[in-house]
């Protein structure tokens, strides 16, 4: 079998080639070390330190390690201040009348017979009413600048004609961000439009009641004269001497009476001055301890 050499040419070609593939090879092996370092990137700071990062930044982390309590925020609430209604005049209204805040808009329009009445806002229309005697009512959200004037037709001069400019009192409330002992407005507001607060509490129950079958673990927690209503419990009761955690207000198995072990927190006595009262429910009897963290979230009569 005979024997084949390169030439001169041939062999630089070669070497081009190897030298080449150690390129590509040591470029892929850069990659892969980058996106390794990519994968496991940590950031380890302050919360204001982490909110200074840009989005781009942010991006590169996935284990974010704040050191500091991330603290309350703050919202600001607006609400409508009635007592200090500003009336509009028909004869502003007609001419264009500007508002000199933020507030709400509200009227009751009544054309004269055979005409119309409507509303615009900076030109767009809010209401209009076409058939005398009917009447149209108007709520609307308005801003500092904003012009509102009639359209084709008068409005009448009676009560029944009626603007009002309603300005907003803005406050500030604080937000909290992690749970506490204390009391805390939560930001929220119910459907009722009271707000909704947020208390949280632990301990532990180690005396109980013996009924037949039925073992209750049960202790009054606080007692509040200003709640009203309970809106939500969250939390957990765990049990000795096991270390099964229950949801509040759980049910788990079904023994003769219904249940088998409750966990409940509930409302005792009339408004105001209710009771809040953590219990627990054992029909297996096995029981000698209950402990229990939850936080209740409730409006108040004030």
């Amino acid at each position: 079998m005979s024997k084949q050499y390169l030439d001169k040419d041939g062999l630089q070609v070669v070497a081009d080639k190897v030298n080449e593939s150690k390129e590509v090879a040591s470029g892929a092996m850069a990659l892969a070390e980058q996106a390794n370092e990519n994968i496991t990137m940590t950031f380890t700071g302050t919360y204001a330190q982490w909110n200074n990062l840009s989005a781009v930044d942010k991006a590169k982390y996935t284990i974010v390690n704040i050191t500091d309590d991330v603290g309350d925020s703050s919202m600001t609430v607006r609400n409508p201040d009635w007592d200090n209604a500003v009336s509009i005049t028909i004869a502003q209204l007609d001419s264009g009348y500007t508002f000199t805040g933020d507030g709400l808009f509200v009227c009751t329009i009544k054309p004269n017979s055979g005409t119309y009445a409507g509303i615009n806002i900076n030109g767009i229309p809010v209401g209009v009413v076409t058939v005398d005697p009917q009447r149209g009512q108007i709520q609307c959200p308005v801003k500092e600048s904003d012009v509102v004037q009639t359209t084709t037709g008068t409005m009448h001069t009676t009560a029944e004609g009626s603007a009002y400019f309603i300005p907003y009192t803005v406050s500030v409330e604080t937000v909290p961000m992690n749970y506490s002992t204390e009391e805390q407005f939560t930001g929220k507001f119910w459907i009722d439009g009271k707000k909704i607060y947020r208390k949280c509490y632990e301990g532990s129950i180690t005396t109980y009641t013996d009924y037949g079958a039925l073992r209750q673990f049960q202790t009054n927690v606080d007692s509040n004269s200003d709640i009203d209503a309970k809106i939500d419990v969250e939390g957990y009761m765990q049990t000795a001497p096991y270390v099964q955690k229950y949801s509040i207000n759980e049910t788990e198995g079904n023994g003769g009476n219904g249940f088998y072990q409750t966990a409940q927190v509930r409302l005792a006595g009339t408004i105001p001055n209710q009771t809040l009262a953590a219990a627990f429910y054992d029909t297996g009897k096995a029981l000698t301890s209950i402990a229990y963290h939850f936080c209740i979230y409730y409006t108040k009569t004030n």
